[in-house]
């Protein structure tokens, strides 16, 4: 039992700096399991995927639905929409894509079950050939029959941005060595 209090004490790691502020293009997708349509995350996750940012001095810049949407249906693989999001002009010095698919699991007690499928993609535009990518789902209790798709993935970002935060300073680390 100490030793847990000794950890939950623990200083918290600071995030990598970035040595110099990069643009960063950011893009949460939210797929809808029943059709092939894309639609934009929620605004809490786009919140979340700022606030890491800029506490790594890279400086995003959201990037509208209207340039992606239509491409995005086409392109299911997350490595291909992060590949076109670096390809296309006016892009960021950095990219990073957080693709998320919600679904429906079960009621249990009272309660709806969903999952929040995730695919995080950074890549620096123009120069990585292999972006760093992570993978990972998330269970979320919901209140009500009536939240959905974007109830579900608000209700996952704390855990999405705790993964986030991890994945760019690794990149960070490896870039700025």
């Amino acid at each position: 039992m100490v030793l847990i209090l000794l950890f939950a004490c623990l200083p918290k790691q600071a995030p990598v700096q970035s040595i110099q502020a990069l643009p960063t293009d950011v893009v949460a997708v939210a797929n809808l399991l029943e059709s092939r349509e894309v639609r934009d995350g929620p605004a809490a996750l786009y919140s979340a995927m700022e606030e890491l940012l800029q506490q790594r001095n890279l400086r995003p810049q959201r990037v509208e639905p209207a340039v992606w949407t239509a491409e995005f249906g086409n392109r299911r693989s997350p490595g291909q929409r992060v590949l076109f999001l670096t390809e296309r002009a006016g892009a960021g010095e950095v990219v990073l894509l957080v693709d998320t698919t919600a679904s429906f699991y079960s009621q249990m007690s009272g309660r709806y079950r969903w999952t929040v499928a995730v695919e995080a993609q950074l890549r620096a535009s123009n120069a990585d050939k292999n972006p760093l990518s992570l993978n990972f789902e998330v269970p979320v209790f919901l209140d009500f029959d009536h939240e959905r798709e974007d109830a579900a993935i608000a209700a996952a970002v704390p855990v999405i941005q705790h993964r986030l935060a991890a994945l760019l300073d690794e990149w960070l680390s490896g870039r700025e060595g």
